[in-house]
């Protein structure tokens, strides 16, 4: 039986005012990305963003 885990790379630029996630596939492709705000409210949200569930 072979893993059928999904292979995902998440990053996040982080700016003064926002921060913005994203996710990429082992061979680059975009599979999401969301902004947020730079606030404790923003940073909450982050975690369960839908693009870092792929």
């Amino acid at each position: 039986m072979t893993d059928q885990t999904p292979q995902v790379i998440g990053g996040v630029d982080t700016h003064g005012a926002t921060h913005h996630a994203a996710l990429i596939d082992p061979i680059g492709r975009h599979l999401g990305d969301q902004e947020f705000p730079a606030t404790a409210a923003g940073y909450a949200a982050l975690p369960g963003c839908p693009a870092m569930a792929p």
